[in-house]
């Protein structure tokens, strides 16, 4: 999680979503349902009880999700491609912004939503290219904000990852295991000598 404290709050609304869908023209069918929309998901447990709660959400709304159950490989190489309307994904570890260039520059094969914005795409650049890590961060953050904005992603949440460590265990700094949410730093610990 790279960004300053300016999160934004999105709230679950269905009344009010509905009532947004209806004036956009998208009215409820017989069937109870405005449209379909495909869900792409891999069989773990977790994107299945993921979709079944998405799914769930949106029918309050009136919008059926169908959901398309895949293994991984083909998850990956279809997502890859753009063949779905929906999918849930997870970022994992992310230390540095090269996120960032992966998922939303528009020169990157990985950017599987197409998402294009001249501007994120040079903060993006101009990233990479500085040499200061405190210029880098307010580059960094300036993409969130944008994306925050933009929504070509739909964040979910992110992890909080907490730590008990003993009185007499030393050598980790508060921030590092939060900013990568990975246990490397854990490597550093060293009991206290008495």
């Amino acid at each position: 999680h790279l960004s300053d404290s300016h999160q934004t709050d999105i709230v679950y609304d269905p009344k009010l979503a509905s009532q947004l869908l209806d004036e956009a023209g998208y009215v409820k069918k017989p069937d109870g349902f405005r449209f379909t929309l495909n869900y792409k998901t891999t069989p773990s447990r977790d994107g299945i009880e993921m979709a079944q709660i998405f799914k769930s959400m949106l029918a309050k709304v009136g919008i059926h999700l169908k959901l398309d159950i895949v293994d991984l490989g083909v998850f990956l190489s279809t997502t890859k491609k753009g063949m779905f309307d929906l999918y849930n994904s997870r970022w994992i570890g992310v230390a540095d912004g090269s996120i960032f260039y992966r998922t939303l520059h528009s020169a990157s094969g990985d950017n599987r939503v197409g998402y294009r914005n001249l501007e994120v795409d040079h903060l993006i650049d101009s990233s990479i290219q500085t040499l200061s890590v405190d210029a880098r961060r307010k580059k960094l953050v300036d993409v969130q904000k944008i994306m925050s904005r933009d929504l070509p992603y739909f964040p979910l949440w992110f992890w909080t990852n907490a730590l008990l460590i003993r009185k007499d265990l030393v050598g980790l700094e508060p921030s590092e295991l939060s900013l990568s949410g990975g246990y490397q730093p854990l490597t550093r610990l060293r009991r206290v000598s008495q």
